[in-house]
């Protein structure tokens, strides 16, 4: 307890430099969590963005349908053990049918989303991009705004789909279109035509309940080990997100493996600047180290009691940064800065990236970051510490004219 006491008065004894030094690794420590958090927002994003929306976290279909979308691939209703899994947040059915929008100007070749109107709402969320008119009812139909653009259609006005129905004839028929939806995804909004799956069922004359239930799950990251647990018919397949969208799965992946090298690299300066301090301060105290080893202190209890001051510095950086980077967290996860004003939605593959900055509160860039200043910190502080037993005394006490 001795060696504690003196340990915390030492550090005390010169508090410029202690200061600089704590606010070094403070700000160090808060702009590397900070980073951390920012990757990991645009990276989480990402997936929302290009699983969440339309198709959630995974899906279960027939065998062989998607490989070619027949109309005749249908699924009866999900089973019970999966329903009730306590890792799915929502499911939902759907119907998929291929066929040309069009007005009285234009046409073009869309997809068809059958959707339950309520349960939907539960895994896309597609009502919060509608930009016009409002979320569909049983009777009318959404389209993205690039489709509207092309076709020159407007919220009231009627679109037509023609297509072919299960048992090979044509349909032809109009809808009242309720609302413009736009994802920032051109892809999704010039190509996807929105409706209740009974219109789309009845639309192309379709047996059974569903062609897909997707679904979206309370820790999307598990969706292989979901997988993996499933029993469900040998008729059934399940996809999930990873599979679809390998690109995503494979930079979250090398991003988590990534995150201790750059909490290293970051660190580096960091440490070479609070090295610099303790170098400066050891060395400023060797006549004094000098000294208590001459009055019979031990060179071991001297080495310990320098750790423990650099132990107290890294414990009071890291005691006094992560309150202050929760609080910057907090503000900017609640309120992120939005440059879709100024930059488009950023597509590689399948995968989009939103040109906005914010940040996910990870627990792990915590504890990361914790870890690694108190590691860095305490090796820096072994390197320079293990002079004491360097130190000779006699020679330092008769050039510092002590005796």
């Amino acid at each position: 307890m001795m060696l504690l006491y003196l340990s915390w008065k030492n550090l005390w004894r010169n508090k410029r430099r202690t200061l600089l030094s704590g606010l070094t690794l403070v700000l160090g420590t808060i702009f590397l969590i900070i980073t951390l958090d920012l990757y990991d927002y645009l990276l989480y994003t990402s997936l929302e963005e290009s699983a969440g929306k339309f198709v959630g976290h995974g899906r279960v279909v027939r065998k062989g349908y998607l490989e070619n979308y027949r109309l005749s691939l249908t699924l009866d209703s999900l089973p019970y053990k999966f329903r009730s899994s306590a890792l799915v947040e929502a499911y939902s059915p759907r119907f998929r049918v291929f066929a040309l929008a069009a007005s009285k100007d234009e046409s073009r070749g869309v997809e068809v989303l059958g959707i339950d109107i309520k349960r939907d709402t539960f895994i896309t969320h597609i009502e919060r991009y509608i930009v016009k008119g409002r979320y569909i009812s049983s009777e009318g139909t959404l389209i993205g705004e690039d489709l509207a653009n092309t076709l020159g259609l407007s919220v009231g006005d009627t679109l037509y789909l023609i297509g072919v129905r299960s048992d090979g004839s044509m349909f032809a028929e109009g809808f009242i279109i309720e609302g413009i939806f736009k994802t920032g995804i051109f892809q999704r909004d010039a190509n996807t035509v929105i409706m209740s799956k009974e219109n789309v069922k009845n639309l192309a004359d379709i047996k059974g309940e569903a062609h897909e239930y997707i679904f979206r799950l309370k820790k999307p990251l598990k969706a292989l080990e979901f997988k993996g647990i499933l029993t469900l018919p040998k008729e059934y397949e399940v996809v999930v997100w990873q599979e679809e969208m390998k690109s995503i799965w494979d930079i979250l992946r090398l991003w988590n493996a990534y995150k201790v090298i750059v909490g290293v690299i970051f660190y580096f300066t960091v440490v070479l600047i609070v090295l610099n301090a303790i170098l400066v301060a050891f060395y400023e105290r060797r006549k004094e180290f000098a000294i208590l080893l001459a009055m019979g202190m031990k060179r071991y209890k001297l080495f310990l009691t320098v750790l423990c001051e650099s132990l107290f510095l890294g414990i009071l950086s890291i005691g006094i940064s992560v309150p202050l980077t929760l609080i910057v967290g907090f503000i900017l996860h609640h309120h992120p800065i939005d440059l879709r004003a100024y930059m488009s939605t950023v597509r590689f593959e399948n995968v989009y990236i939103l040109p906005v900055f914010s940040v996910q509160l990870n627990p792990i860039n915590y504890i990361i970051s914790s870890i690694l200043l108190l590691v860095l910190v305490m090796m820096v502080s072994l390197f320079v510490s293990s002079g004491i037993y360097r130190i000779d005394v006699p020679r330092l006490i008769r050039e510092r004219g002590l005796i």
